[in-house]
């Protein structure tokens, strides 16, 4: 278990939230809410979103094993509201992380 991380902690009263960061090597970390490492595959996806007047481009994603979608900020978000069709795996489909 690691020490709470204080870019984990958001809001008015400091609650926990789950982040996920990259190393300089390229190495993905999911640090849960309660502050345990994730387990499981992270996957760097690519999705097409709409700007403000009205042009599409491609933004950076995360997706976890179990279902949880982060931005390219590694804070949670929710899963793109476009056709699956659109989201692409930056990887080839390879799995980004070992854990």
């Amino acid at each position: 278990m690691i020490d709470n991380i204080a870019s984990n902690l958001v809001g008015e009263d400091g609650a926990s939230i789950d982040r996920i960061y990259e190393s300089i090597s390229g190495k993905l970390e999911l640090i849960n809410s309660d502050m345990s490492v994730y387990k499981g595959k992270i996957f760097r996806k690519t999705v097409i979103k709409t700007d403000m007047q009205g042009n599409n481009f491609r933004a950076p994603a995360f997706l976890t094993e179990d279902g949880r979608w982060f931005d390219r900020g590694g804070l949670p978000s929710t899963k793109p509201k476009v056709a699956d069709e659109e989201i692409k795996d930056e990887d080839n489909g390879k799995k980004i992380n070992e854990n």
